[in-house]
């Protein structure tokens, strides 16, 4: 049962998602105000989204080979070819998702639809809370969340969304909290310099590929 946060992802968990965005958005931040001049014409917006996207998948990628990973980890094929990382506990699967608002869902796709089926025991459990007015435990299959990312007044925001079935709607939406311990912010900027590189070098390869 989704009482709060805390039911879904234990602290080490939570701070890993914090880790793996925050670093995903600082690269971010650093490739694109270099680049200013590249990136705010209007013909790249579409091209800023799926940098900003990759760089997460990509961290979330090199965090999920440390034995210290705190979730498991399994990629996600998805039509044409397209790959996406996916996070999976006991009681939840959950996907990285871009998003323009901290209580909107995430762009429609036709796998988050189908992914969101998994919640209708959240709309049943609603349902007998309020007319029972007690806790009572319906689910027999993982839940599933998607762990949205975003600017919001210039600010970044993690999100933990649980979406109706269909993808009507949110059921449940958590925010994720950002701490970065001080012992933390020497591995944090090596971490950052990591995902610099690697990026950066998969981008020259795909251009020579070309």
């Amino acid at each position: 049962m989704i009482e709060n946060i805390h039911s879904i992802c234990t602290s080490k968990q939570l701070r890993m998602i914090t880790s793996i965005v925050q670093i995903g958005d600082s690269v971010y931040n650093e490739l694109t105000s270099k680049n200013t001049y590249v990136f705010d014409h209007k013909y790249m917006l579409g091209e800023k989204k799926r940098m900003y996207t990759k760089l997460v998948y990509m961290q979330c990628e090199t965090e999920s080979k440390s034995l210290e990973f705190p979730f498991g980890f399994r990629e996600r094929k998805l039509p044409f070819g397209q790959k996406i990382p996916e996070l999976y506990t006991d009681n939840c699967i959950m996907h990285f998702a871009p998003s323009q608002s901290t209580d909107i869902l995430p762009s429609y796709a036709k796998y988050k639809k189908v992914f969101s089926e998994r919640n209708r025991a959240i709309g049943r459990q609603l349902v007998f809370n309020e007319l029972e007015d007690k806790k009572m435990t319906v689910k027999d299959e993982a839940y599933y969340a998607l762990i949205a990312f975003g600017k919001k007044n210039g600010n970044l925001f993690i999100m933990l969304q649980f979406p109706e079935p269909e993808y009507r709607g949110i059921a449940y939406n958590f925010i994720i909290p950002q701490l970065v311990l001080a012992e933390e912010r020497e591995t944090f900027k090596r971490k950052q310099a990591g995902l610099k590189e690697k990026y950066l070098n998969e981008s020259k390869k795909e251009g020579d590929d070309k």
